[in-house]
């Protein structure tokens, strides 16, 4: 699914893979603080090799960390582009500044919200469900509408808040 890493060790090894040259657990995390991919085991308690934490090539002050962070904002940006494509040559009401009405504004961004909520969640009750069976594949979701900028453009800032884990036994459960 759009938010599970695929390290995650509920979903079981990786099949297949019978020995490794390169083991994370054993090894160290160099491949991974260079943000390259590798496999680690997580002996004794479970036999098998995983994928250890998937990390993106973006800029070290990115909020796009992981696969899973970019793959769900693209979903947004696509739930919202559903939106956006009903706007072309619609007509709108403007201000005697240029720019949007407000009320034409809260229109764009509930309907934007609401097609993001139907696509990803989150939701308490509804929504598509995530890998571990609960609702929403992020933890929120805020749509704006810039005021300032002149008609025939609009401009729609989308912000997400991906889903969280735990990275590691030390941190989940010993600190």
């Amino acid at each position: 699914l759009v938010s599970t890493d695929p390290g995650r060790t509920a979903s079981g090894a990786l099949s297949k893979i019978v020995g490794l040259s390169y083991d994370a657990a054993l090894q160290g995390s160099a491949l991974h603080n260079a943000r390259i991919s590798a496999l680690r085991t997580w002996e004794p308690a479970s036999k098998g090799v995983y994928i250890q934490r998937q990390r993106l090539l973006s800029d070290v002050a990115s909020n796009f960390t992981t696969w899973q962070h970019a793959a769900v904002m693209v979903q947004a940006l696509r739930a919202a582009h559903r939106v956006a494509f009903q706007l072309v040559l619609e007509t709108l009401r403007r201000k005697s500044t240029g720019t949007l009405d407000d009320r034409d504004a809260v229109d764009i961004e509930e309907a934007t919200q609401a097609e993001i909520v139907r696509t990803l969640g989150p939701s308490a009750t509804a929504g598509p469900l995530n890998v571990r069976g609960t609702p929403g594949h992020i933890s929120a979701v805020g749509v704006s509408v810039s005021r300032i900028v002149l008609l025939p453009a609009v401009r729609v800032t989308i912000k997400i808040r991906p889903l969280g884990w735990a990275e590691d036994l030390r941190r989940a459960f010993f600190d």
